[in-house]
């Protein structure tokens, strides 16, 4: 599984997000920016994936390093634009994947630029 993070939808932003699934920060923090761009995660676009910040204290989230957590369910969104919302949010629709073997055969045919973890 794979998210892209740096493909941004065309007139997509997180108040949007917030906006069609009727939730209204509260009490909204105005020094919270919520016209971020919600990025194109890859073309499976069955999930929507969050990508914070901790904590990782949310109903479905995985721990990733000690900077950043993927959650998967609707309880991160309603943090945002409140004094509860994690530092630094990227909210992500759909993911990537590959065949068994298909991400190794295209590192193998330098298809990806590979860096160690930062």
């Amino acid at each position: 599984m794979g998210i892209i993070v740096n493909k941004p939808l065309e007139n997509l932003k997180i108040e949007g997000i917030l906006e069609k699934l009727k939730i209204t920060p509260e009490p909204r923090d105005e020094s919270i920016r919520l016209d971020k761009p919600v990025m194109l995660g890859g073309h499976w676009l069955k999930i929507a994936v969050y990508l914070h910040t901790p904590p990782s204290n949310f109903a479905s989230s995985i721990r990733i390093s000690d900077n950043t957590v993927m959650t998967t369910s609707r309880d991160v969104l309603e943090t945002l634009g409140t004094d509860k919302q994690p530092s630094d949010v990227l909210v992500a629709l759909g993911y990537a994947s590959w065949e068994k073997g298909q991400l190794e055969q295209e590192i193998l045919d330098n298809a990806w630029l590979t860096a160690r973890q930062i």
